[in-house]
């Protein structure tokens, strides 16, 4: 899992910023915090890296409070009505934010990224089927 991500990740290091791997204990209180589970990649992804910038690109996650997914997370919620299933994971300036639907997570553990559309308060386009692909796709976009 997040193979060739980490592939990336290594061949763009002085580009790329990561913060620390983070404990699964720390995965289980924001999961907690926000009410939700979080898919397989995500958590691998917290485990290894805990956050992510890329460019002008930032990939919340764990371990500091610039980029922590649940501040964000709670953010969203209280001023643009994002619903309790969803998950902020970035932000890429703009009315749109990327999100986890944790309600859609299905047998393989994985759950899609789906657009929150802040000016119509609800859900959009489908971004990608779990978020090892959006990550991956996201980040080989940024290098194109």
């Amino acid at each position: 899992m997040l193979d060739q991500v980490t592939v990336i990740v290594g061949a763009n290091s002085n580009d790329i910023t990561v913060g620390l791997p983070q404990l699964d204990s720390s995965i289980d209180e924001a999961e907690r915090r926000l009410r939700v589970r979080f898919s397989a990649s995500y958590r691998e992804f917290l485990r290894r890296w805990g956050w992510m910038r890329f460019g002008r690109n930032a990939y919340f996650g764990l371990g500091t409070t610039a980029e922590h997914v649940v501040t964000e997370t709670e953010r969203a919620r209280r001023n643009f009505g994002v619903t309790s299933n969803f998950v902020l994971i970035a932000d890429h300036g703009g009315d749109e934010l990327a999100c986890l639907d944790t309600s859609a997570l299905g047998s393989d553990d994985e759950c899609p990224m789906v657009m929150w559309n802040c000016t119509h308060g609800g859900p959009g386009r489908t971004l990608a089927t779990s978020f090892e692909s959006f990550l991956q796709r996201d980040i080989e976009g940024l290098l194109s």
